[in-house]
C-alpha cells in the first residue's frame, strides 16, 4: 500500500500526483518549495534567504539552480512561471537554471552524487 505524506504540500498538481499513484510509486511525498529551499540551503551551507532573488555569486547561484531544478521535478509548485514568482526571478532564468542542472546531472558524476544526496534528504524529511 502506498504511504502518502502531505506535509508541506503547496500548489498540488493533481494530475502529476495521480499519475505517480497509478504507477504504483511506493512513497509519493509531495513537498513544497519552501521545504526544498531549506533542504538545498542546508546541503550547500548557505542561508535560505540568499537563494531568493538574482544575486550572482557562485556560492549562491549554484545552490539556487539546484533549488529550481528540484522544485521543477520534485515539487508540485507547477512550472517555470510559478517557480520564478516564488524565487523572485524571471521565468527565462528559471528555465535556463533547470536545464543546466539537468544536463550536469547527466554528464558529471559530482552532480549525480549531489542529486542523490538531495533526493535522500527530501525523502528523509
Amino acid at each position: 500500500m502506498n504511504h502518502l505524506t502531505f506535509a508541506g504540500l503547496h500548489f498540488l498538481k493533481q494530475e502529476k500526483f495521480l499519475k505517480a499513484l497509478a504507477e504504483g510509486i511506493p512513497d509519493v511525498k509531495p513537498i513544497g518549495p519552501t521545504r526544498i529551499l531549506y533542504i538545498v540551503a542546508g546541503y550547500f551551507q548557505v542561508d535560505p534567504s540568499d537563494l531568493l532573488g538574482k544575486g550572482r555569486k557562485k556560492e549562491i547561484r549554484e545552490p539556487r539552480h539546484w533549488a529550481i531544478y528540484l522544485m521543477y521535478h520534485h515539487c508540485y509548485i507547477g512550472g517555470y512561471k510559478n517557480i520564478a514568482k516564488f524565487m523572485g526571478m524571471n521565468h527565462a532564468s528559471v528555465f535556463s537554471a533547470e536545464k543546466k542542472i539537468g544536463n550536469h546531472i547527466r554528464n558529471y558524476d559530482n552532480y549525480k552524487k549531489d542529486y542523490l544526496q538531495l533526493i535522500k534528504r527530501i525523502q528523509d524529511d
